[in-house]
């Protein structure tokens, strides 16, 4: 399952630039029920923003992932959601749409990190705030809800959170891990900083959830979603 899903996050992260996103969320999914529902929350705070680069390390790993998965998608009703670490919500959301509407308006990298450089805020990394809402956003589509969709959220991040009361806001965002996996949705966070690895991963395994995660810098191992 999880080769497919990274199929579908390649089409976001390789075409990806981005529309304006409609106020009402609840109507931003296709009228057909969508096989896939991938989020892919990128770090675009100061602590992060040099590796998202078009020579940082984890914009090439992006680019890798395109050339190893994107073949199929395009065509299908699948939704793609591309949001952003903010320390405000009203900025965590930055497009959503299909592989096609990517494949037309963002046709190249350079188009995705001129965008990503376009919205990026660089203030303080609520990390922990911006997954609990991405992930509620993912939960609330109807799809989702049904499980007739798969899910998926990737996190291209050092997942160190700045903003107040971490520990407990790391709490809250590995409790929407969770409904998130019993949800039939699955996640990966890449390029996690050594400094919080360690309690990433108590964290998740305390929770019961089963994670794919990445230590450090460098390029991580490519997933295989199966």
């Amino acid at each position: 399952m999880l080769r497919k899903l990274v199929t579908i996050f390649v089409c976001v992260t390789t075409l990806c630039g981005c529309e304006k996103r409609k106020d009402d969320h609840s109507a931003m999914f296709s009228e057909e029920d969508p096989d896939y529902v991938v989020a892919v929350l990128i770090d675009t705070s100061e602590s992060f923003q040099d590796l998202m680069t078009e020579q940082g390390e984890a914009f090439k790993y992006v680019m890798s992932l395109s050339d190893r998965y994107f073949r199929q998608r395009i065509g299908t009703d699948d939704q793609f959601i591309l949001a952003q670490v903010s320390d405000d919500p009203d900025t965590t959301f930055l497009w959503q749409g299909t592989p096609m509407q990517l494949r037309r308006q963002f046709p190249n990298p350079q188009a995705f990190s001129a965008f990503l450089k376009s919205k990026a805020n660089p203030g303080q990394s609520h990390l922990h705030e911006s997954i609990v809402t991405t992930v509620d956003y993912m939960l609330a589509q109807s799809s989702v809800q049904s499980r007739k969709a798969v899910s998926a959220l990737f996190i291209l991040s050092d997942m160190v959170d700045r903003g107040p009361d971490s520990d407990q806001s790391r709490t809250k965002a590995v409790e929407s891990l969770r409904r998130l996996r019993e949800s039939r949705g699955t996640f990966g966070c890449y390029f996690i900083s050594a400094s919080v690895f360690q309690t990433w991963l108590r964290a998740l395994k305390d929770a019961g959830i089963d994670y794919q995660i990445a230590p450090g810098f460098k390029q991580p191992p490519m997933p295989t979603f199966d």
